[in-house]
């Protein structure tokens, strides 16, 4: 129960992250525009870059 619980909020946490830098970057007017990606790719790519940090990060074993 424990690791489940943590995986839960590592997912919450990647994904807060994930929104503040999307909407930190739309405004700023930087991100999809300047990569060559539409708004969802980018989006979807940052979103998945997040959670997986985030999950990497929380993981006991993978920091071992």
């Amino acid at each position: 129960m424990k690791t489940i619980v943590g995986l839960f909020w590592s997912v919450m946490a990647g994904f807060a992250l994930a929104c503040a830098v999307i909407i930190f970057s739309q405004l700023l007017g930087a991100g999809s525009d300047s990569l060559g990606f539409t708004v969802w790719t980018y989006r979807y790519y940052t979103l998945s870059l997040f959670v997986s940090g985030a999950l990497l990060t929380f993981s006991k074993p993978a920091r071992q």
